[in-house]
């Protein structure tokens, strides 16, 4: 897991799934508004290998997610953001044991943003269940392949956040260098749309 400055939801986000795994590893991107004290709170869980690590804040997730699942130690590997929670959590152990051939399961995952469903984005399969052998790429929302990969309908990702922090996320995005302005523009424009703003 990768998190910056997510105090307020870090133990809600804990809470739905530390019964369902052995291990987190999280990565910090430099969080200051107390994300690190809420975590240590539960470095010392029994039962579970709970790591942090530190990492510097470069405005994406995926070169911190490439080192927690480089860091992980099991067989497989739950990718999880603090503002995702598993709709059913249950289906984890019934993915795990059901395939020996597939090494990446993708999830459905419901994007929310102020409690509303962002429809227009369709069937938003994620990659989220990961054989240790999978490489997480570094690049800015790539994410790993791999032919075995099975999407499973009813492995459900729920995805919630609020429009000022999808706002700002488009902010930084938009101020890279490989940004895709008009991608940007159109996905502004549709959420806009969806939640009734001009």
């Amino acid at each position: 897991m990768v998190v910056h400055n997510e105090k307020k939801r870090i133990n809600a986000c804990l809470l739905k799934i530390i019964a369902y795994v052995h291990e987190i590893v999280i990565v910090d991107q430099q969080s200051t508004d107390g994300t690190i004290a809420e975590l240590l709170k539960w470095k010392f869980k029994p039962q579970h290998r709970f790591a942090i690590l530190t990492d510097h804040c470069s405005g994406i997730c995926e070169t911190s997610r490439h080192e927690s699942l480089y860091r992980a130690e099991y067989k497989w590997r739950l990718v999880l953001d603090a503002d995702e929670y598993l709709e059913d959590p249950t289906c984890l152990q019934r993915l795990a044991d059901s395939d020996e051939s597939t090494r990446i399961f993708g999830f459905k995952r419901k994007n929310l943003i102020d409690r509303v469903e962002m429809k227009f984005m369709g069937d938003d399969y994620q990659p989220r269940l990961i054989d240790s052998g999978i490489i997480w790429p570094k690049k800015l929302h790539e994410a790993p392949y791999h032919p075995s990969r099975k999407n499973i309908p009813d492995a459900v990702i729920i995805h919630d956040r609020s429009y000022e922090e999808v706002m700002s996320d488009q902010e930084r995005y938009m101020a890279r260098d490989d940004a895709n302005l008009d991608d940007h523009h159109n996905f502004i424009r549709q959420v806009n749309e969806t939640l009734g703003r001009k």
